[in-house]
């Protein structure tokens, strides 16, 4: 009688996808219920029209009601409208514009970043607002913080020693994706690092639907993280980070990919030992079935032995895949709010890389929407639960 091989999982036909970080070409909203939350879709704005200043004034002045507006400039709040004060005229044209846009109350308790353009049509400046649950408004106009452009994709690779970096047909690595990366790169420490070594960042046209970046594990262990042209598109309507200093919108996808990374590195690492077992149990397998008396029932004891502790190898990386360490220890730090945006909330995974991200290249805006969770990776946690 042969002996069958293992089979364990269909590795060589399986794919493991992790997170569509979607950038929506529409306006975005909360959940139902007001709570804080960061508003992670990407919101087209005309361009500036003739007398529109003129018309943003008449139109907050009548449709504000009771609602407060404040400006902030240099770590200063100041009240510019309610409780019989109107000192709209006193904010820029894209202050008006952002509170414009942020009065709809289905933005209550958000936090919205908008790259808003100049009435010249040709320059442009990144505007935060703060929409409070008790419906005040809070808006900073900020600027824009230069990056240095790699000169190549290799100048990143020997840099931060990851990668490679990639090109797909159709795709390139511009001087605009290689500023993203490379400052996405610079917002990790040298662990975090150490646990995306190896993994290729491919630039692909387009992914499916409104993919803008994309982490995946493949059946054979290998896994890739792919940016997409919407990530680099994303740059005309919005931005990463603060409004003070403000990062190109890229960088938020890009971290969100190494987010998925950094929460699946140990079923990653399980993932690869079982490949490696799993091929020398069937290569012994294969021996044992050639094989003739003793030593055909001595290696058909050994695989019996073995077989067990193959099992119990694939068993555990079932158990990661679903859930990990790093998940479970964020997921007690979270406690039942979800989050940090709309997105966030479609999964554990996608909360998970969602305030990856924001802690990286925004750690304030997640201290205000989930303090335990901005806490919990201030003090290492994702790297603590890995050890």
């Amino acid at each position: 009688m042969l002996l069958p091989p293992h089979q364990g999982l269909p590795l060589h036909k399986s794919l493991v996808a992790m997170a569509i970080f979607i950038l929506s070409a529409l306006i975005g909203c909360g959940s139902s219920a007001p709570k804080l939350y960061y508003e992670g879709t990407m919101i087209k704005m005309r361009s500036p029209q003739k007398n529109e200043r003129q018309r943003l004034i008449a139109d907050l002045s009548n449709s504000l009601g009771k609602r407060s507006v404040f400006r902030m400039s240099r770590g200063q709040k100041k009240k510019v409208y309610g409780a019989r004060k109107n000192r709209l005229k006193s904010l820029s044209h894209p202050e008006l514009k952002a509170i414009f846009i942020a009065k709809d109350k289905k933005f209550i308790g958000a936090e919205i970043d908008l790259k808003v353009m100049m009435l010249d049509k040709k320059s442009s400046v990144p505007v935060t607002v703060w929409i409070a649950l008790n419906q005040s408004i809070t808006v900073e106009e900020g600027q824009w913080k230069s990056s240095r452009v790699p000169q190549n994709s290799r100048e990143i690779e020997e840099k931060w020693r990851v990668g490679p970096l990639k090109v797909k047909r159709g795709a390139k690595w511009s001087k605009r994706a290689l500023r993203s990366i490379n400052i996405a790169l610079s917002k990790l420490n040298s662990e975090e690092r150490s646990l995306i070594k190896g993994i290729p960042v491919v630039r692909k046209k387009k992914g499916k639907d409104a993919q803008a970046a994309l982490y995946i594990q493949q059946g054979d262990c290998k896994a890739f993280i792919h940016i997409f042209n919407l990530a680099i598109k994303s740059e005309r309507f919005t931005f990463s980070g603060e409004a003070k200093a403000a990062l190109p919108a890229t960088v938020h996808p890009v971290l969100h990919e190494i987010g998925h990374a950094v929460h699946s590195y140990p079923s990653r690492m399980v993932h690869c030992e079982m490949i490696k077992k799993q091929n020398a149990f069937n290569r012994k397998v294969k021996r044992a079935n050639k094989a003739q008396g003793s030593k055909r029932t001595k290696l058909g004891r050994e695989l019996e032995r073995e077989r067990p502790k193959l099992e119990r190898l694939i068993a555990k990386f079932k158990s990661l895949q679903s859930r990990g360490p790093v998940l479970k220890a964020y997921l007690k730090a979270r406690g039942q709010s979800k989050g940090p945006t709309s997105y966030g909330e479609t999964s554990d995974k996608e909360s998970f890389a969602e305030s990856f991200a924001l802690y990286k290249v925004d750690p304030p805006a997640l201290k205000r929407v989930m303090p335990r969770v901005f806490a919990w990776f201030k003090s290492e946690g994702h790297l603590k639960s890995i050890k």
